[in-house]
């Protein structure tokens, strides 16, 4: 599964180029990806992925030394994207 994502903080501020955005499922890691600049927006671009159709996928962010939860959980689906440059996941 594909996912583009926009994550900002609580002040607005979009995800810094050191952040870290993490995928998944349960306790395990499924992904990590770091936010790029994109015509003005940070977004990361993510493969999740899941043993099966269902599983959920949430998402943290290390930002600074904190972890915090961030978006809303995705229901894997093998092979569908989620997100796009111009209307990513928030």
């Amino acid at each position: 599964m594909s996912l583009v994502g926009e994550i900002r903080h609580s002040s607005g501020e979009g995800a810094g180029a050191s952040d870290i955005v993490a995928a998944f499922v349960g306790g395990e890691v499924r992904d990590v990806a770091t936010p790029t600049e994109v015509e003005g927006r940070r977004v990361s671009f993510l493969t999740g992925y899941a043993r099966d159709d269902g599983e959920a996928l949430t998402f943290k962010l290390l930002s600074g030394g904190a972890v915090r939860d961030v978006g809303a959980a995705q229901v894997f689906a093998s092979d569908a994207v989620a997100g796009t440059l111009l209307g990513p996941l928030a």
